[in-house]
C-alpha cells in the first residue's frame, strides 16, 4: 500500500496491530505504532485500543498501559485489552483493580470477557473472596452467568452447569444461545438423556430451535445420549467379569478395548487415568487406541504425549510396515475382500479410523487389528 502511494486509514492500522498482536513480534508493532504517530490516528479510540491489545500481547504493559491512559476516549475493546493483558502477563492484582475502575466510573457494562477475565485473575491468587464480589454483582444478567457455566464444564462439574440453568429460570433469567448451548454440552457429558430432553423442551419454548448452534449441540447430545447412554458402563461390567465372573486375568487386548470405548466416547481425560490404573505395564495396542481417539477429537497435547509413549515402546516401527516376507499377497488378499463387502453395501466409518492422515484413514481401517 505504502509503495503505491495509498495512505492507510484507522481501519487498516487497526487490523495490521491486530497481526502484530497475533504474532506476538513487539518490533513490528512498535515500527506500525511510530507511522500511526506520524498520520496522526492515535487518538482514534480504534486504533488507541488496537494499540493497547498489541503491547499487552507482546508482553509490554508499561507501553499498553501509557497509551491506554492517553486515549481521549475509551470503549469496551480498550478496557478489556488493559483488563486482559494483565491477565496474561501475570498482573491479576492490576486486572482486579482496572474492573473495580470499569465498574466504579459506569464506562460500560461488563461483558463476557471481563467477568472471565477478572474470575479467572480471581482463580490465579487465589482470592476467593474478590471472585465472589465479582460472582455477586448487583443487577446480573445472563454473561455472568454463562461465564459461571461454562467454568462448571471446564471443571468438568457437568451436574452442576446444568443446575445453574434452572437456577437462572427460577431468578426470571432468560438464557441465551450461550446458555443452553454449554447446558447441552454437559448434560451430553452426563449421557443424561432425561436431563437433555428437559433443555430442549426449554429451547423450543424460549424460540431458540432453529439456532445452529444449539441444533448442533442437540444433535451430538441426542447421538451420544442413545449411542452410549448405560454402554460405557456396560462395557466396565464386562470387563470386570473377566476377572471375576470367568476367572481369566484381562490381558492388553482387553485393556485396550476399555481405551477404545472411553476414547470414542470422548472420554480422553478418562482413558488416560484407566490406563495409568493398569496393573500390566500397557503396551502399544493400548496407546495406540488412545493416539487414534485423541486425532479424532483433536486433542493435540495428548496425542503429543501418547505419541512419545509410542515410540519409546517402539522407536523402529513405520507407518504401513510391509517386511512380511509376502506383503504383497497379504495386501492383494485384503483388496479382494474390500471389493467384495463394498459391493454388499459396506460403507467405511472414516471418523473411526486410527491414521489421522486422510489419504490413509480408510486403510487403516482394513489393516488395524
Amino acid at each position: 500500500m505504502r509503495t503505491a502511494c495509498l495512505f492507510p486509514n484507522h481501519y487498516t492500522f487497526s487490523a495490521v496491530l491486530s497481526a502484530c498482536a497475533s504474532t506476538s513480534v513487539l518490533l513490528h508493532g512498535q515500527q506500525i505504532h511510530c507511522l500511526i504517530s506520524k498520520q496522526g490516528y492515535e487518538s482514534f479510540v480504534l486504533v488507541g485500543s488496537a494499540l493497547v491489545n498489541m503491547y499487552a500481547k507482546c508482553r509490554d504493559m508499561d507501553m499498553a498501559e501509557k497509551v491506554f491512559v492517553g486515549l481521549p476516549e475509551r470503549n469496551a475493546v480498550s478496557w478489556n485489552s488493559m483488563i486482559v493483558g494483565c491477565l496474561l502477563n501475570g498482573l491479576h492484582v492490576n486486572a482486579h483493580f482496572l474492573f473495580r475502575e470499569v465498574i466504579r466510573e459506569g464506562v460500560f457494562r461488563p461483558n463476557q470477557v471481563s467477568f472471565s477475565s477478572v474470575l479467572s485473575a480471581s482463580a490465579n491468587v487465589g482470592a476467593l473472596e474478590f471472585g465472589k464480589q465479582e460472582h455477586g454483582i448487583e443487577g446480573r444478567d445472563v454473561i455472568p452467568w454463562n461465564v459461571v457455566l461454562m467454568g462448571c464444564v471446564y471443571n468438568e462439574n457437568f451436574e452442576e452447569a446444568c443446575n445453574y440453568l434452572w437456577i437462572m429460570k427460577r431468578t426470571c433469567l432468560s438464557p441465551d444461545e450461550a446458555s443452553y448451548s454449554t447446558a447441552l454440552h454437559a448434560s451430553t457429558h452426563l449421557a443424561a438423556l432425561d436431563q437433555g430432553t428437559l433443555i430442549h423442551n426449554q429451547i423450543i419454548k424460549s424460540g431458540f430451535s432453529t439456532n445452529t448452534s444449539i441444533a448442533s449441540s442437540l444433535i451430538t447430545m441426542y447421538a451420544k445420549s442413545f449411542g452410549l447412554t448405560g454402554r460405557i458402563e456396560e462395557g466396565h461390567a464386562y470387563f470386570n467379569s473377566i476377572e471375576k465372573v470367568h476367572a481369566i486375568i484381562p490381558g492388553h487386548e482387553h485393556y485396550a478395548c476399555m481405551v477404545d470405548l472411553l476414547g470414542r466416547s470422548g472420554q480422553l481425560d478418562k482413558a488416560r487415568r484407566f490406563i495409568a490404573q493398569m496393573p500390566i505395564k500397557p503396551n502399544t495396542s493400548v496407546w495406540g487406541e488412545l493416539l487414534g481417539a485423541c486425532a479424532n477429537y483433536g486433542n493435540l497435547e495428548m496425542g503429543i504425549e501418547v505419541a512419545g509413549r509410542l515410540f519409546e515402546l517402539e522407536p523402529h516401527n513405520p507407518v504401513h510396515d510391509k517386511s512380511h516376507a509376502r506383503t504383497d499377497e497379504i495386501y492383494e488378499m485384503m483388496k479382494k475382500v474390500n471389493k467384495m463387502v463394498k459391493n454388499k453395501g459396506y460403507v467405511p466409518q472414516k471418523q473411526f479410523a486410527i491414521n489421522s492422515a486422510e489419504e490413509f484413514k480408510e486403510e487403516s481401517l482394513w489393516s488395524h487389528s
